[in-house]
């Protein structure tokens, strides 16, 4: 979420510095503003990206662990699995979480 609101303040400095070189108004401090428009961009782009969960379904939680979809659901059952985010048809899991588990001990 810090990702985006510093994007979209980048965007904001943008368009005042945009507005102001159309208006051709040539003080230095409007470079000044472009530039930390322009950083502000590339800056909340890369954060909200190193930031952004990625979800995947039973298939793939099963594929991850190498067993099958059946045992996924058995191992919810136990609790040896997080509780899925949920939508309206669809279970999703944190693949970071998953992975993190994986790699520290298995469910089993």
């Amino acid at each position: 979420m810090v990702g985006l609101i510093i994007f979209c303040f980048g965007l904001l400095f943008l368009l005042l510095s945009a507005s102001s070189f159309m208006q051709g108004v040539q003080d230095p401090s409007v470079w000044v503003v472009f530039s930390l428009g322009l950083v502000s961009v590339f800056a909340g782009d890369q954060i909200y990206r190193c930031t952004k969960r990625r979800f995947i379904n039973k298939r793939q939680v099963a594929e991850l662990f190498g067993v099958s979809q059946r045992t996924v659901d058995r191992w919810l059952e136990d609790g040896k699995l997080p509780k899925p985010k949920r939508t309206f048809v669809s279970a999703k899991w944190n693949y970071d979480e998953l992975a993190a588990r994986l790699k520290f001990k298995s469910p089993n």
